[in-house]
This record gives structure tokens, C-alpha cells and sequence, in this order.
């Protein structure tokens, strides 16, 4: 598995000193992700491509958490461009960030050195509309394929609605 744009594969190392350091920090602000990797003791390399996480306690939700916001950088590309690799990320997965409109939309193409093959969706868009009863039109016309919705009101017009 390799980063994008050149910087290697993706290794022990960059598991460890994301898990150690990006957790931790992000852009200069506190990471959301912060109250999941508190639990962390230590990370030991263990070879090229292992890692062993020792926690404060047991915690057998600890691979589940990790599985949504673990989020591995490369410690090449975060050492070159510090913070400002939070807006131009350097992945490894199955998407590419293509277009980022703060607080617009995003942008996810499909990775074509993915390392198992291309997805099968060619691209994702996130369109950022902050207020549900707003995102609730398009969702009912449609447009969108999911949105979250913290309140009761929004869920039951969406409920109500044929579509």
C-alpha cells in the first residue's frame, strides 16, 4: 500500500507516529479523534509493517474506534508540509481529494494506484449544507443519496415523505 503523490508506502512508522503525535494535534487544534486515542499507552514498531498498541485498560471497542478515526498520515509528507498537510492530505486509500470548497463540498475521485484495483464508484461528493432543515429539501427531491439530521422534526418530515 503506498501514499499518494510519492511518498512511499505506507509503514509502521507513520501508524506510530500518527497514532502518537496527528491524534493528538491537527491544524493547531485539539483532534475530535483525541478522546479515542487517550487510551493509548504506548506504540511499538514491531517490524516494517506491524504495530503493537498497548492500552491504559482493556477496551474491546478499541479496533472498531480506530476503524473510523484512525486517520494514518505519512510522517514524510507531515514533516515536510507540517499543518499544511490538513489541506492538502496525502492519503492511501481507495479515494483522492479532487475538489475541496471550504465549507461547500468535496470532492473524492477514485485512486487509480489503489492497491486493490479501482472502486467501482468513479467519484463521491459531499456537499456541506449546514442546516438540516435546508439539506432536508434536497434529500426529499432526491439530490442527495443520505444526510445527518440531529433533530426529531427534520427525521419525521423526511420520514413522511414518499420518496
Amino acid at each position: 500500500m503506498k501514499f499518494l503523490k510519492g511518498y512511499g508506502e505506507v509503514t509502521a512508522e507513520d501508524v506510530e507516529y500518527s497514532l502518537e503525535h496527528i491524534a493528538i494535534e491537527v491544524g493547531g487544534r485539539r483532534s475530535p479523534n483525541q478522546a479515542y486515542t487517550d487510551m493509548i499507552k504506548a506504540v511499538d514498531v514491531v517490524n516494517p509493517y506491524a504495530v503493537r498498541v498497548r492500552l491504559m485498560c482493556p477496551n474491546a471497542a478499541f479496533l472498531t474506534n480506530m476503524s473510523f478515526c484512525a486517520n494514518i498520515v505519512s510522517n514524510k509528507a507531515y514533516g515536510q508540509m507540517g499543518k499544511d498537510v490538513v489541506r492538502n492530505p496525502i492519503g492511501s486509500g481507495q479515494f483522492v481529494l479532487g475538489r475541496w470548497l471550504p465549507d461547500q463540498e468535496a470532492v473524492l475521485t477514485a485512486n487509480p494506484d489503489y492497491y486493490a484495483g479501482l472502486p467501482k464508484v468513479k467519484a463521491v461528493r459531499f456537499k456541506i449544507i449546514e442546516d438540516e432543515t435546508v439539506a432536508g429539501m434536497p434529500m426529499q427531491a432526491g439530490e442527495l443519496d443520505t444526510i445527518q439530521i440531529r433533530t426529531g422534526e427534520v427525521y419525521m418530515r423526511l420520514r413522511r415523505s414518499p420518496r
